[in-house]
C-alpha cells in the first residue's frame, strides 16, 4: 500500500513586471514584484521586489519608452525609480529562489503564479530563470491568468472581459502605480477577492 499523498498548502504568487519593451532578451525587465497570498488571507504574507540592470546587448524599444515610460511625469518618475539599487539578472534569479525556498519550501507548498495578463508578465521571469538558472523554479506551467479565470466563469465575450466590466467589489482601494510591487499587491488582492466570490458560489472545490 502506498503512503498517503501529502497535501501541500497552495500559495499564490501575484506577479507584476515592468519592462522597456515587449520581447524578453531583445529588451530588458526593469523591475519585478511578487506578492504571496494564501487561502483566507486578504493581505500578502510575504513580498519580493528587485530592480534589474539592463541585459547586455539588449535594446530599449522606442515605442515603449516614448509612448509609455516618457508619456507623462508620473510614468517617467516610475521609470527612474526602477534605475536605482539594481541587481543583475542572475542575482535576481538567485535572490528569488532563496526567497521562495525560505518562505515556501517545495515540500510544503505548491506555488502558483498569478498574473493579469499571464501572456505578458509570466514570460519575463521565465526567460531570466531559464537563461541564468537553466529552468524555471516554479515549473513551466504553474501560471494562472486572471482574465481567463473570469472569462470562463462569467461566460462573457473575451474582448469584453476587461477590468472596467468586472464587479467593482472585486477591486481593492489601491492605486495602480506602475511600480511592480505595488501592482503585484493590488493584483493579488483582486485575485483573492475573485476567488472568494467564486468559492461562495460553490464553484471552487478545495481538493
Amino acid at each position: 500500500m502506498s503512503k498517503k499523498e501529502k497535501i501541500k498548502k497552495e500559495v499564490f504568487l501575484s506577479l507584476d513586471i515592468e519592462a522597456d519593451g515587449p520581447f524578453p532578451g531583445l529588451n530588458s525587465m526593469l523591475s519585478v514584484g511578487y506578492a504571496a497570498f494564501v487561502e483566507d488571507q486578504d493581505e500578502p504574507v510575504s513580498t519580493f521586489y528587485r530592480n534589474l540592470e539592463l541585459i547586455d546587448g539588449a535594446s530599449q524599444d522606442e515605442r515603449t519608452m516614448k509612448q509609455f515610460w516618457f508619456a507623462n511625469e508620473h510614468n517617467r518618475a516610475m521609470y527612474e525609480a526602477t534605475r536605482t539599487d539594481m541587481v543583475t539578472g542572475k542575482q535576481f534569479v538567485d535572490d528569488f529562489i532563496k526567497w521562495r525556498n525560505d518562505h515556501f519550501p517545495n515540500n510544503e507548498y505548491d506555488c502558483i503564479c498569478v498574473c493579469y495578463p499571464a501572456a505578458f508578465d509570466w514570460k519575463w521571469p521565465d526567460y531570466y530563470f531559464c537563461r541564468y538558472h537553466g529552468s524555471n523554479p516554479l515549473g513551466f506551467s504553474r501560471c494562472l491568468d486572471i482574465k481567463s479565470m473570469v472569462y470562463a466563469r462569467l461566460g462573457t465575450r473575451w474582448v469584453k472581459t476587461i477590468k472596467k466590466n468586472m464587479p467593482k467589489h472585486w477591486f481593492p482601494d489601491l492605486e495602480h502605480t506602475h511600480h511592480a510591487l505595488d501592482d503585484a499587491i493590488e493584483q493579488g488582492m483582486l485575485f483573492m477577492n475573485i476567488r472568494k466570490d467564486f468559492k461562495s458560489m460553490g464553484m471552487i472545490n478545495t481538493l
